[in-house]
């Protein structure tokens, strides 16, 4: 196996900032509660069906619009979705552009839904990545062993020479298990993360 280190990092909350979730609220003009609103948002039918790649882009938006009772067509779903998203990292592009301009390989590993990353690509250079590992093309999810287990064996690597980043301390400590040189960070503590010290 090859020995040389690979990165892997998450990306909600490690590159891309949060959702403005109340944003995107008022820009479909819910005819349900803000709360009722979350609630449908992240039920595990619609959100975790999206990211194991269950439901399709446009059935997980045909789902939110009829249950939130949302006045917009699919279009308009999308491009209020986008104008939703706040932004990424500029901690965490550094880095993934120092590691890339020093001869590393970098890597994406993201529960991820359709729709976000149709956006992703849009916005973001996505040269920076020699790969990626999204969850609704691989239908695991994190923090499911088998997808650690799954980046593990495509790599061709020995888990410990995978250094992993994601904000959920579940997610951590699954590919901990898995032997992975795995780190608890979001976007704004990064670079305080001790494998730069090492």
């Amino acid at each position: 196996m090859n020995t040389e280190k690979v990165y892997i990092f998450d990306y909600g909350k490690v590159i891309e900032k949060p959702m403005d979730t109340e944003k995107l609220y008022k820009s479909l003009k819910c005819n349900v509660t803000y709360e009722e609103f979350l609630e449908q948002w992240s039920s595990p039918e619609n959100y975790m069906g999206a990211f194991k790649g269950i439901i399709s882009t446009k059935e997980k938006i045909e789902r939110h619009v009829k249950e939130c009772k949302c006045n917009v067509d699919e279009k308009g779903y999308f491009e209020a979705y986008k104008n939703a998203k706040t932004g990424y990292y500029q901690n965490t592009i550094d880095i993934i552009k120092e590691l890339k301009k020093e001869g590393n390989k970098v890597y994406l590993l993201s529960n991820l839904a359709e729709i976000d990353y149709k956006i992703f690509k849009e916005q973001f250079d996505m040269t920076l990545f020699d790969g990626l590992f999204l969850s609704y093309e691989m239908h695991k999810v994190k923090p499911e062993k088998e997808i650690f287990e799954e980046v593990i064996n495509k790599l061709e690597k020995n888990p410990n020479d995978i250094i992993f980043f994601d904000d959920r301390e579940k997610n951590v400590k699954m590919a901990r298990e898995c032997g992975i040189d795995a780190y608890l960070v979001t976007g704004d503590s990064i670079k305080e993360c001790s494998v730069w010290k090492k």
